[in-house]
């Protein structure tokens, strides 16, 4: 994902947060993108919702996969998502 490039390479999340969560939400892509907003600790004003949404579901909202591994990727997808609501 270019947007992560660019956040990685030269360290300035001004240009690769918005992409980021414009891609943002339960799909694999949008997994990703969180992981990457989580590693740099931004989380975006508008982007709330959608991780009240992904946090606090009462469903599966990923569809499990032979690539997930050991856990469903619900279970990462609510921890990134709580992640980033606690970062301020």
């Amino acid at each position: 994902m270019a947007a992560e490039v660019h956040l990685r390479a030269s360290g300035s999340a001004d240009r690769a947060v918005p992409v980021l969560a414009e891609l943002a939400g339960p799909t694999p892509v949008g997994l990703h993108a969180l992981r990457a907003l989580a590693e740099a600790a931004q989380a975006p004003e508008d982007l709330r919702p959608t991780l009240r949404a992904c946090a606090f579901s009462p469903r599966r909202l990923m569809c499990d996969s032979p690539f997930s591994g050991p856990r469903h990727p619900d279970e990462e997808l609510r921890a990134v998502a709580f992640a980033l609501l606690a970062t301020g």
